[in-house]
């Protein structure tokens, strides 16, 4: 399979690449966002060195072009994961945080689920550039149970914010996390990302048997409002305690600032 040369990133962004600053997304995105929207859908070098393709359009997909999206999270992690880790990406869409610590964590194995038809097909073709990179990718939506659903998917946005629903536009089959990791014969996870438009209880349930063994490391799940408290519930009953991630990748006890949108980093307490 021949791939397209990636497009030159200006001089000055390959330099701000290499750094990490608070607020680095606004600034780089005040001054190269424009210009690389006009280029449209794109294969381009990440910081990591490998080359992935984005919809330029978009805003989260230039993120992957100007650095590390979470140089927080990915200090945190530096310190954390044991050698060889294993990380799953649940809801991992067309790699945002997937390439980004791919290039950040190069040792870990990586597990990326991603229900979506036009998603997964992006995944797949970028991990057919880098066949080297340890990843496997699952095209199911991690649930409680095992059988079929449907994906309601937003006309724009390339399945991102994709939301599992009793009607909508693609059938998706539901695996349960611990069911696909007994099979991978995978004792535990590492780290686990769980961003899944609302899905993340039933994913969660799916997982019970891990959380309730310890065998799942740290999570780093995003809190709707509605269902932040189901699932600081039921993550506490399983004795695991929230918390945020600071620039420097230090945890500080989770608060509630009333956004609609959180994410919450789980560990397990002592």
């Amino acid at each position: 399979m021949e791939f397209p040369s990636p497009i030159p990133v200006p001089f000055g962004l390959r330099l701000l690449q290499r750094l990490e600053f608070p607020r680095k997304l606004g600034f780089c995105e005040r001054l190269y966002g424009g210009a690389l929207a006009r280029r449209g859908t794109a294969w381009f070098r990440t910081p990591g060195g490998r080359v992935w393709k984005a919809d330029l359009r978009v805003p989260s997909h230039r993120w992957m072009v100007y650095g590390q999206p979470q140089p927080g999270l990915v200090r945190f992690l530096r310190r954390r994961l044991r050698r060889p880790a294993v990380i799953a990406d649940s809801g991992a869409n067309i790699g945002q945080m997937l390439v980004p610590l791919l290039g950040a964590l190069p040792c870990a194995r990586y597990l990326a689920f991603e229900p979506g038809r036009a998603a997964g097909a992006w995944l797949r073709e970028g991990a057919a550039r880098n066949p080297s990179w340890p990843v496997a990718l699952f095209p199911v939506a991690l649930s409680d149970r095992e059988g079929e659903a449907s994906l309601a998917v937003p006309p724009e946005g390339h399945g991102c914010q994709a939301w599992v629903a009793e009607r909508g536009d693609q059938p998706v089959r539901l695996r349960r996390l611990a069911d696909v990791l007994a099979e991978l014969g995978v004792d535990r996870l590492d780290f686990w990302k769980l961003d899944v438009e609302g899905h993340e209880p039933a994913a969660l349930r799916g997982a019970a048997p891990l959380l309730q063994e310890g065998r799942i490391d740290a999570l780093y799940v995003e809190l709707r409002r509605d269902l932040a408290a189901e699932i600081l519930a039921f993550l506490g009953a399983m004795g695991y305690s929230a918390h945020g991630v600071n620039f420097s990748g230090h945890l500080s006890p989770y608060r509630d600032t009333g956004l609609e949108l959180t994410d919450a980093m789980f560990v397990r307490d002592g």
